[in-house]
């Protein structure tokens, strides 16, 4: 407990630029009462400020893009805190494997030069998925990405997917530092054509804008603009009410905004803090389109350290999307789909939600899912992790139908493999319907070079 005070107080006095502050402590023993006096013993020094930053490891990623993300600039006032979160946002950037902090000294008494020593991670990546649906159709999908385009930050993905049942393209950039200045800016297109459901199908096709601006050190807030358009085609004859209101091509205009927070201690493998984010949508009214209504979601993740080398992760996600008119219906694209690996795994896509008369899922208008995950290692020196996980998720439009919860449970594998991150996870549907599967196997191939 001393230590910790020491370094505390340490800290207390490098935050205001004394660099080279000593805190001594002191014991004097009072054998009789059986007590401590505790003194602490500190020695200031000057204060100092830097003079020079040198950027040494960086093979690919510009000079300017590693010193714009440092608390600090040459010529400040020496700062532990700035430091150290400094140290946290390089790596929090996803370009780096590893980032070292030394100091030493300047030309002056009062001057120390700093070299911030990179080792730059794989910031592409190129994944590989496939599966089979239960209607036994083989489904592969495809992507390809890079967070550090040309060194200078760009994110670029393109990906897609093929199957019997559905067909994606998606091609997105992003500009972290828009001109040269700190906001974000990019552009999405998208294209998806799903013949999932078994009564409809489904044809999509839109483009996105995205502005966004960190509002302090760990928020960041978000606009987004979408407009698209879908077609609901191959209606079947039994289909229900629902579904055949909704047959024809409509657009949607979309306003969104998005607040999102941050605090883990490690992009690619956190131990401690969270990810936290709200977003609210509105489509239609003054922007104009064929649909109207309104949309919030709720992602909150966290990871806390168990004990040994157990990591707990724990997650809550909620969501409401409703129309303004009491009288129309939210479009069943836009509607919630629960069941999945993004929201209860065991379950096929929108399987824990309502179903139209016919048993075809038709997604809800409101979504509340939970995930508790247990991650342990295997085998460290090759990257092996297994995870437990329970689930528990409802897709509903009343809150009178959100009970009873869907719930699975199930064990996985997580594996940096020197071809490929792979993972497999297994889930177990706890209480399964008449025409439900006891359970679903999820799998993923990624690589990255």
């Amino acid at each position: 407990m001393v230590q910790q005070d020491v370094l505390k107080l340490t800290d207390v006095y490098a935050d205001q630029g004394y660099a080279k502050a000593e805190v001594n402590p002191v014991a004097k023993l009072d054998e009789a009462k059986q007590t401590v006096h505790l003194t602490f013993e500190i020695t200031k020094s000057e204060q100092v400020y830097f003079e020079r930053i040198n950027i040494v490891g960086n093979t690919k990623t510009r000079d300017k893009v590693i010193r714009r993300e440092l608390r600090f600039g040459e010529g400040d006032l020496y700062n532990s805190s700035g430091m150290k979160r400094s140290r946290q946002r390089l790596r929090q950037t996803g370009y780096f494997k590893e980032v070292d902090f030394a100091t030493s000294q300047g030309t002056k008494d009062d001057q120390i030069d700093l070299e911030v020593a990179v080792e730059e991670a794989p910031t592409g990546s190129v994944s590989l998925g496939f599966g089979f649906s239960t209607k036994d159709q083989f489904v592969i999908e495809g992507s390809f990405a890079q967070r550090n385009l040309l060194g200078y930050g760009y994110q670029f993905n393109l990906s897609g997917s093929l199957g019997g049942e559905t067909s994606t393209g998606r091609i997105g950039f992003t500009d972290p530092w828009f001109l040269g200045y700190p906001v974000l800016a990019g552009i999405d297109l998208y294209a998806t054509e799903d013949e999932f459901f078994a009564s409809y199908s489904t044809k999509i096709r839109g483009g996105r804008l995205r502005l966004g601006k960190e509002l302090g050190e760990y928020l960041r807030g978000r606009i987004t603009y979408t407009y698209e358009n879908v077609e609901i085609f191959d209606v079947a004859e039994t289909a229900s009410r629902i579904i055949k209101e909704q047959e024809g091509e409509r657009d949607s205009s979309i306003l969104g905004f998005r607040l999102s927070m941050d605090r883990r201690d490690d992009f690619f493998f956190p131990t401690r803090g969270g990810v936290y984010q709200v977003e609210v949508e509105n489509s239609g009214g003054i922007l104009g389109g064929d649909n109207d209504f309104y949309r919030s979601v709720g992602d909150f993740q966290y990871y806390h350290p168990i004990f040994w080398k157990l990591v707990g992760h724990g997650r809550l996600l909620l969501g409401w999307i409703d129309a303004y008119d009491d009288t129309a219906e939210v479009p069943i694209w836009e509607r919630f789909y629960v069941g999945g690996i993004r929201t209860i795994r065991g379950f096929e896509y929108g399987e824990a939600g309502p179903e139209d008369e016919t048993g075809e899922v038709i997604g809800s208008e409101k979504e509340a899912a939970a995930s508790f995950e247990l991650l342990f290692p295997i085998k460290e020196d090759m990257g092996i992790r297994g995870v437990l996980f329970f689930d528990v998720a409802k897709g509903f439009d009343d809150f009178d139908d959100l009970f009873p919860l869907r719930t699975s449970a199930g064990v996985g594998l997580r594996w940096l493999t020197p071809l490929a991150p792979m993972s497999i996870d297994y889930g177990i549907n706890l209480n399964p319907e008449d025409d439900e599967d006891s359970g679903r196997l999820h799998f993923f191939l990624g690589g990255t070079f």
